[in-house]
């Protein structure tokens, strides 16, 4: 009994010990007010503000308040940390949180809090900024950072909350925005006034009003790559004006629109739009490529108005509420290679494609099926070419046409659709290019081929202005081959995982082949263990994570999902291996697996097979910390919480002693 105590004893003091080594205790922060300036000569003006020189670095010891600007930087070449500290304002008209003095350069502004501002921070005319991992909280109609005539910047990792537009480039050119969180804003990123060559990645944007990101007033030659933009935005991602923009990998889900172009050569690729309430791609431009896009669940995927010599390729656009590709005064389009289907029907639709009042345009080589009402409407259009399709099991018609004439319909093949192949109102169209090259194939053709030439006897005759003469005995679409399976090598992570904790993410990382893109891939095709599917509204990004030069792609699969899926096998301890797999685009198959170590022990914080004074320093270590904090440990947060509190260190020493 007198052991026991004494040990009882020995604990409460190691993890009192343990508590005060993870709490970093700062004393009260006091607040100083006024505006501080860090004077061209290096001098901190006035000299008893609350910041430590140290060389060319200069530290906050304390929290700033000014009803002006709070800190004025007239001296290039330096450092400014805040650590943790606040500058704080008032809200006043035109005051700056940071303000970075015309003509300045190469000024790292790190580690602050900075709030009620006009503008948090402001740069005009400066070079080789470089702001990063600050808190910035605004509001409306205030700016978080602001950079005008400002190039070679780098905006990263900081945390950006309400205010009116988080960040802001105006006559700004050839700066990074990269891996910032911005939520609750009015506005997210906005390049605005012949901002041009800005490279705009790896962002998440969440509940922001109006544009998660826009780009306008003759912003030319962006790059928009890998931001993650959810939630209750009008806009994902806004181009007003400029050209040669390219929107590349990015996901966009839950807004009212997915994207709404008005410029051209704008470059839309390998995009994922999902669960918006209107269209995923509005375009109105020329020269324009949209391809390799997951466009799903939105009123339509891709509406073109007015647009000219654009090419749509290679898009999977799914359960779209009205039409996957709607084409509206629309000419000298190419619509090629793309799976649109499962469209349900509402506000007169239910289609996979529309022609209206577009002429000229080449729809070649797509596959549409199981839409509610036609496979593809063509109304008030002349002389396009539709040929190479698969139009089947469409609810309706495979294909309808109203006043259209002189469209050239041939070798695609019309497979099942419910009420009639094809519906022709005021039409006259030319439905075969002549023998012996052939029409379409009809699936409901009754015809016979008596000299075995491949091609019917008899017409197919959908009216009196509408005949195929040379209807074919087959589909003409070339059975594709079986997909090749490629081994990609695939990273999991995290390596060790407590089945009875709870994380946000198990982040993948997949790296393909020699000769194979990782841009290729259909994420929305990825499964763990032919099980999970790949959550396409986690971070989903493209980079050499693991420094070997071979691009990978990084997608994330739902913590608690996979627990349980593994908690399902019965294991209590062990290595798991888990089979990362999915398709690219052209079929290809990808394969990869990865080996991580699990226990379903509650309190094995470093998933060792037992409970033991080492979890219980882990715990400790971590507690007060929640996701995104540097002391952050998903295995530590057992009471799954997002976390790691008093109940965690509790359920850890709960089960001190137990092993697998």
């Amino acid at each position: 009994m007198y052991k026991r105590t004494v040990s009882g004893i020995m604990l409460i003091l190691l993890l009192t010990g343990l508590f005060s080594l993870a709490i970093n205790v700062m004393p009260a922060k006091s607040t100083w007010t006024g505006t501080v300036y860090i004077r061209a000569d290096g001098s901190i003006d006035p000299p008893d503000a609350p910041i430590q020189r140290d060389g060319n670095v200069y530290t906050l010891t304390d929290n700033i308040t000014s009803s002006g600007d709070g800190i004025v930087v007239e001296r290039d070449n330096i450092i400014i940390d805040g650590a943790g500290y606040t500058v704080g304002g008032t809200r006043a008209f035109e005051s700056k949180g940071i303000y970075v003095m015309p003509w300045k350069s190469n000024i790292t502004i790190k580690n602050m809090i900075i709030e009620d501002f006009h503008y948090c921070i402001y740069l005009a005319y400066a070079q080789q900024i470089t702001i990063s991992n600050n808190d910035i909280k605004a509001r409306c109609p205030d700016f978080g950072i602001f950079l005008e005539n400002s190039d070679n910047s780098a905006i990263v990792a900081n945390r950006i909350s309400g205010g009116g537009v988080a960040v802001v480039l105006k006559f700004s050119c050839y700066n990074s925005i990269e891996w910032n969180n911005i939520t609750g804003s009015w506005g997210g990123i906005d390049v605005i006034d012949y901002s041009n060559d800005n490279y705009i990645a790896n962002n998440t944007l969440n509940s922001v009003k109006l544009a998660g990101i826009e780009v306008g007033d003759f912003s030319s030659r962006n790059y928009v790559a890998n931001n993650t933009i959810i939630g209750d935005s009008m806009f994902g991602i806004r181009v007003t004006s400029g050209r040669d923009n390219h929107i590349l990998r990015n996901v966009i889900a839950e807004c009212t629109y997915g994207m709404q172009i008005f410029t051209d050569n704008t470059n839309i690729i390998n995009n994922i739009v999902a669960h918006n309430t209107y269209y995923a791609v509005l375009l109105c431009g020329s020269e324009c490529n949209i391809s390799n896009n997951m466009l799903i669940n939105n009123w339509d995927g891709i509406f073109l108005y007015e647009a000219q010599r654009t090419t749509i390729e290679n898009n999977v656009i799914s359960q779209s509420i009205r039409v996957g590709i709607a084409l509206n005064g629309s000419d000298y389009n190419n619509i090629i290679r793309n799976k649109i289907d499962g469209s349900k029907g509402f506000d007169g639709g239910g289609d996979g494609i529309w022609l209206v009042n577009s002429d000229n345009n080449d729809v070649e080589g797509n596959l549409m099926t199981q839409n509610k009402r036609f496979g593809i409407a063509v109304r008030d259009s002349y002389w396009n070419v539709l040929s190479n399709n698969i139009i089947a099991l469409n609810g309706e018609y495979g294909i309808w046409l109203y006043m259209s004439h002189y469209n050239q319909i041939y070798h695609n093949d019309f497979i099942k659709n419910q009420i009639q192949q094809a519906y022709s109102n005021d039409s006259f169209n030319y439905w075969d290019n002549g023998y012996p090259s052939g029409g379409n194939y009809w699936s409901d053709y009754t015809g016979l081929d008596a000299d075995e030439d491949g091609i019917g006897d008899t017409p197919y005759v959908i009216d009196e202005n509408n005949i195929d003469h040379y209807p074919l005995m087959n589909p003409y679409a070339i059975t594709p081959p079986v997909p090749s399976v490629i081994i990609a090598t695939v990273d999991v992570n995290p390596k060790t995982l407590n089945l009875r904790s709870r994380g946000k993410w198990i982040t993948t990382y997949i790296e393909l082949p020699e000769g194979y893109d990782v841009g290729d891939i259909n994420v929305s095709s990825i499964l763990l263990d032919d099980t999970i599917s790949a959550n396409l509204s986690a971070p989903i990004a493209v980079g050499d994570y693991d420094n070997d030069t071979v691009p990978d792609l990084m997608v994330c699969f739902n913590w608690t999902e996979v627990a349980e899926y593994v908690l399902s096998t019965g294991i209590v301890y062990g290595n798991v291996t888990l089979e990362i797999s999915g398709k690219l685009y052209n079929g290809t198959i990808f394969t990869g697996t990865d080996t991580i170590l699990v226990s379903s022990l509650v309190g094995d914080v470093n998933v060792d097979g037992k409970v033991d004074i080492g979890d219980l320093s882990l715990a400790a270590m971590a507690f007060g910390s929640y996701p995104n904090h540097p002391r952050w440990n998903p295995n530590a947060n057992f009471n799954q919480n997002y976390e790691i509190d008093i109940m965690d260190i509790a359920l850890t020493a709960q089960n001190y002693g137990k092993h697998a």
